[in-house]
C-alpha cells in the first residue's frame, strides 16, 4: 500500500497522469537539440558564386552528416570564423565559417567553427574549340588522346575521362556513339559532356578534334634527347641515360642497339658529307664517335651544357649552348671560336641547303642568324620551347616544340604564324629527316615517323 501512495505521489509531482518510461525531471528525446559541435572540422564543397549559393551548397553538405540531416539554412546563421559577414566573392580557397544556432530555432544548438575547403564547378564550355591530337586507333585510345590534350588547358588538370561522356557530333545530331571507324586523319566533332553524378564540371561543348598520325618506331625505356640519320639513312639517338644508340627498323618492331657511353646526356647528334660523327653532351664536351672501333674522341669543351650541333654545306661544325652562346667549332683543333649571345639558352641550330643559318630557343624563338656581322633576326616564335629544328630536301623548316608539337615555319615572312604540322601526346626533343625525306621525331620514350 505504501509503494502504491508512492507511485501515485511521483505521478503527481512530474504534472502527468500518463505512465511512461522517461524518468522524473528528464526531457524527452524526441524535443532534445542537436549540438553543432558534433560538425566535422573541414569539409569540401564545389562552389565560386554567390554568397547565397555557397550557404546552400553547404547546408546541402552538412546535411549529409549522420544527425544532421534535418539541418535548414533558416536554422542557423553561417559567417565567418570572427561572427563578420562572408566576403561577397567566393573564390577557391579555404574559408573558416562558423555556424551558430539561431535562439529561435528549437533543434540545435551552440556552434562550429568549419574549414571549409572551396573548389570550383567548370564550365566544359570553356575548353577550346578546335584541338589536335595523335591516334588512328580505337575510340578507347582516342578517348585517353583527347583527355591527354585537355587536361594541359588551365583549370582542366583534373579532368577524368570518368567525369565525361564523350561522343560524336555530325553538326545536327549531338551525342552519337563513336566507332573505330570514325578515329581517322582528318577532322572528327566530339561532344564533350559532364555526367550527372561527377562534382566538379558542368555542361558541354562540341570540339573540332583534329586527328594526324604518327607511326611509332620504337618505345623505350631511357628519354630520348637527339637523332641524327647517316649518309645511308642510318639512325641514331641520343638518350638522357649518356648513351648513343642505333636504332634498327627492319624487323617492323624498332630495337636499339647500344654503340658508346659519353659523359653527359646525349643532347646533339650530327653527321657531316663524309659520315664522320659526332654529338654533345651535358657534360659540356663535344666528341667524334668512331663508329667502327665504337670509341670516342673528346674534340671540345665549351664549358656549358652542349645543347646543338650542326654542319653547314661546308662540313664546319656549330654548336649551340646552355649558356646563350653559338661557337664554331674547329673539329681539327678542337678551337671554339664565340658567333653571337642569343641571350637564351640555344636549344636547336640548322643549315638548309643555300646555308642559311637557324636558331631555336628556349621561350619559343626561332632565328636566322648572319655569321658574317654576326646578327640575328626573328622569324617567328611559339609559345614553348623550341626543342629541335630540321630542314627537309626542299629547304622548309620545321620545329620541334616542348607543348608536343611539331610546327612547320615560313621563313619568307616574320608575320606568318608557324603551322602545326601534328600533335604527339609526349615531349618532343628532337627532329631528323632521312635522304628520303621522311621525319622522324623523338619524343620521351618514343620514337614516331611522321606524315607530313
Amino acid at each position: 500500500m505504501k509503494k502504491i501512495i508512492s507511485i501515485l505521489a511521483t505521478i503527481a509531482l512530474c504534472g502527468t497522469t500518463s505512465i511512461n518510461l522517461v524518468a522524473c525531471g528528464s526531457e524527452d528525446p524526441s524535443t532534445q537539440k542537436i549540438n553543432l559541435s558534433d560538425l566535422p572540422t573541414y569539409v569540401k564543397i564545389n562552389t565560386t558564386a554567390t554568397v547565397d549559393d555557397y550557404k546552400h551548397t553547404l547546408i546541402t553538405k552538412l546535411k549529409k552528416e549522420k544527425e544532421f540531416n534535418n539541418l535548414l539554412e533558416t536554422d542557423v546563421d553561417i559567417t565567418q570564423e570572427n561572427g563578420s559577414a562572408l566576403p561577397t566573392n567566393i573564390t577557391t580557397d579555404i574559408l573558416a565559417t562558423k555556424i551558430t544556432a539561431k535562439k529561435q530555432n528549437n533543434k540545435f544548438i551552440d556552434s562550429k567553427t568549419i574549414a571549409v575547403i572551396i573548389t570550383k564547378v567548370i564550365d566544359l564550355s570553356d575548353l577550346p574549340t578546335d584541338v589536335k591530337i595523335n591516334t588512328t586507333a580505337t575510340v578507347d585510345d582516342y578517348k585517353y588522346a583527347l583527355i591527354t590534350k585537355l587536361e594541359k588547358e588551365k583549370e582542366f588538370n583534373n579532368l577524368l575521362e570518368t567525369d565525361v561522356d564523350i561522343t560524336k557530333s555530325d553538326g545536327t545530331v549531338l551525342g552519337i556513339e563513336l566507332k573505330n571507324s570514325d578515329i581517322t586523319t582528318g577532322n572528327l566533332k566530339t561532344k564533350v559532356t559532364a555526367k550527372k553524378q561527377n562534382n566538379k564540371f558542368t555542361n558541354s561543348t562540341i570540339i573540332t578534334v583534329t586527328i594526324t598520325a604518327a607511326t611509332e618506331v620504337i618505345n623505350f625505356w631511357e628519354d630520348f634527347r637527339s637523332l641524327a640519320f647517316n649518309n645511308n639513312n642510318e639512325l641514331y639517338a641520343g638518350t638522357n641515360n649518356k648513351w648513343i644508340y642505333k636504332i634498327n627498323q627492319s624487323s617492323g618492331t624498332g630495337t636499339a642497339t647500344p654503340i658508346i657511353y659519353l659523359g653527359g646526356n646525349v643532347e646533339a647528334l650530327a653527321f657531316n658529307s663524309k659520315n664522320e660523327f659526332y654529338a654533345g653532351a651535358s657534360d659540356q664536351k663535344i666528341y667524334q664517335i668512331d663508329l667502327t672501333s665504337d670509341t670516342k674522341t673528346e674534340i671540345a669543351d665549351l664549358g656549358a651544357s652542349v645543347q646543338s650541333l650542326a654542319f653547314n654545306n661546308k662540313d664546319e661544325l656549330y654548336a649551340g649552348a646552355n649558356n646563350n652562346w653559338i661557337y664554331k667549332i674547329d673539329i681539327v683543333s678542337g678551337k671554339k671560336t664565340p658567333v653571337i649571345d642569343l641571350e637564351v639558352d640555344v636549344e636547336a641550330l640548322a643549315f638548309n641547303s643555300k646555308n642559311e643559318f637557324y636558331a631555336g630557343t628556349r621561350y619559343g624563338w626561332i632565328y636566322q642568324i648572319n655569321i658574317t656581322v654576326p646578327s640575328a633576326t626573328v622569324i617567328t616564335s611559339l609559345e614553348a620551347n623550341v626543342e629541335a629544328l630540321a630542314f627537309n630536301n626542299k629547304d622548309q623548316l620545321y620545329a620541334g616544340a616542348s607543348d608536343d608539337s611539331i610546327y612547320q615555319v615560313d621563313q619568307s615572312s616574320v608575320t606568318e604564324a608557324p603551322t602545326s604540322v601534328i600533335y604527339i601526346s609526349s615531349s618532343l626533343e628532337a627532329l631528323a629527316f632521312n635522304n628520303k625525306d621522311e621525319l622522324y621525331a623523338g619524343a620521351s620514350s618514343e620514337i614516331y615517323k611522321i606524315k607530313t
